[in-house]
């Protein structure tokens, strides 16, 4: 039989890290779980909007994560454009350092005990989501357009 797997959008995985905050899901299901490089990004920025009992809540459902997929390999789907590219053009794009920057996010988000040292860094986040976001925005516009 085919292996299953789910991916969550971002009030999936902000649920999933409260409802496996103390407790882990079982080892045989945290295999199936992909992870939305996405989602994760949207919970990440959501750090600089929220106040600091909030924001506090949201870093916990991020750490959390280490109790819903596997440790030693998280299933990860690829970025939007990424993916978008390769089927498109059959070729993988270029590497903007970009994928890199959100690993190194994602560490920080793991490892901090503390709220303080991700504030500006979510700042930054939410600034690129925004920027993302606009620029998909743009770009479909545009497809449009010139398909008119």
């Amino acid at each position: 039989m085919k292996p299953h797997h789910i991916y969550l959008d971002t009030n999936a995985f902000r649920y999933f890290g409260t409802a496996f905050e103390k407790v882990p899901l079982a080892a045989d299901l945290r295999d199936k779980i992909l992870i939305s490089p996405l989602s994760a990004f949207e919970v990440f920025a959501q750090l600089a909007d929220e106040d600091e009992a909030e924001a506090d809540s949201v870093l916990r459902q991020i750490q959390a994560i280490r109790n819903w997929t596997n440790p030693q390999h998280s299933g990860l789907l690829p970025w939007p454009d990424d993916m978008l590219h390769h089927f498109w053009f059959q070729k993988p794009l270029e590497d903007d350092g970009f994928t890199k920057k959100m690993e190194q996010s994602f560490n920080v988000c793991l490892t901090a005990n503390t709220l303080t040292p991700l504030k500006e860094a979510a700042v930054e986040q939410k600034k690129a989501m925004d920027d993302f976001k606009l620029s998909t925005a743009h770009s479909f516009k545009n497809m449009l357009d010139d398909l008119r």
